[in-house]
């Protein structure tokens, strides 16, 4: 966006009521006059007030308060020149129940009373995949203990990701915490897989997997399918030196390549001509086939010997791609056997549980 765009829309940002820009200095230091008085000062009314963290733009916070004019939104995000457009159309549609807060999430216990809350929306955030970056997951477990301070009881977080990772990542949070409990999860996903070992010495496999995956995607600004096969070769290495045992934990690398067809139901662009860079959405689909992908996995995993030579197993990667084919200079957002894409990095992650039969041309 250009600077000049920029300097308008704060400058308009400035004077929409539906828009609150506090100094940081204002909330850190407790002085927010907004804090346990949201209802009764902007709302004027003790309808629900529901939150949208990481708002961008703000179109969810607006679809949802004129489906919904009985519960109050507000969203936040901390820049102001996103939220912009959201602001525009609450007050072009005579929206009164949606506000619009500049400022930083790790603030949120500052800005908010206990029990002021009713629901939180967390919609596409970064999955922030690199451990180094994982403070700063919207769903980490440091942020969702601040949530549960201001929420009320029985509170409801709702997460939308199209990444596995972020999916996978807060499933682990519920299943190993008692204050948190899943309501209700739909993936857009389904696939099938089929794995098997070759054991060459005692504590070195070899391995191969293969598979078919297909996935919907709905985010903010593209909605699509892919489907398609892939299938991994590898070599594993036992870590646990217990040779009584056949269940073992393992380390390894792998490679893995998918074919695959993405198809583009729509979609949305931006008009750079345009100084509000208003946006269109494209409903003309892209059928883009014949699609492949290579890549390189760092694989951590534990298998159980469940019946002989059969085995129940759970499985970290960290993936890497290292080659693909694009069509007219289309990302490929999902790679089957991959997982989700970013513009930003090749790197990837993803679990997955399995079930394979050991072939022992060793003796035990």
């Amino acid at each position: 966006m250009g600077s000049k765009n920029k300097l308008k829309r704060f400058s308009e940002n400035l004077t929409f009521k539906n828009v609150i820009q506090p100094e940081r200095d204002v909330i850190v230091n407790n002085n927010f006059k907004f804090k346990g008085n949201w209802s009764k000062l902007i709302f004027k009314n003790k309808n629900p007030i529901v939150v949208e963290l990481g708002c961008g733009k703000g179109e969810y916070s607006v679809a949802l308060a004129k489906e919904n004019p009985e519960i109050n939104y507000i969203g936040i995000d901390i820049k102001e020149a996103r939220f912009w457009k959201g602001a525009k159309d609450a007050i072009e549609n005579k929206l009164n129940n949606v506000v619009f807060l500049r400022t930083q999430i790790e603030l949120i216990e500052k800005i908010f009373n206990k029990n002021e809350v009713s629901e939180i929306w967390i919609t596409f955030p970064d999955p922030q995949i690199k451990l180094k970056r994982e403070k700063h997951r919207l769903v980490n477990l440091n942020f969702i203990k601040q949530y549960r301070e201001i929420m009320v009881s029985g509170g409801i977080i709702n997460l939308k990701t199209d990444s596995e990772f972020l999916h996978g990542y807060m499933l682990g949070l519920i299943s190993g915490n008692d204050f948190l409990e899943l309501i209700y999860s739909d993936e857009d996903y389904t696939g099938f897989s089929l794995s098997g070992d070759v054991r060459l010495k005692e504590s070195f496999y070899v391995f191969s997997e293969i598979g078919n995956e297909e996935k919907k995607i709905n985010s903010n600004y593209i909605n699509s399918s892919v489907k398609g096969t892939y299938v991994k070769f590898g070599v594993n290495f036992k870590l646990n030196k217990d040779i009584r045992t056949q269940n073992i934990v393992y380390s390894g690398l792998s490679v893995g390549y998918s074919n695959f067809d993405q198809n583009i139901n729509s979609y949305t662009i931006y008009n750079t001509h345009s100084i509000y860079w208003g946006e269109s959405i494209i409903n003309s689909p892209i059928n883009l086939s014949n699609l492949n992908a290579i890549w390189i996995e760092f694989i951590f995993g534990m298998k159980t010997e469940i019946l002989n030579n059969l085995f129940l197993g759970f499985e970290l990667q960290l993936k890497n791609v290292i080659k693909q084919k694009n069509i007219q200079n289309i990302t490929n957002f999902y790679i089957p056997g991959f997982n989700r894409t970013y513009d930003s990095s090749g790197l990837g992650a993803g679990f997955s549980y399995t079930v394979s039969y050991l072939i022992p041309i060793v003796k035990k």
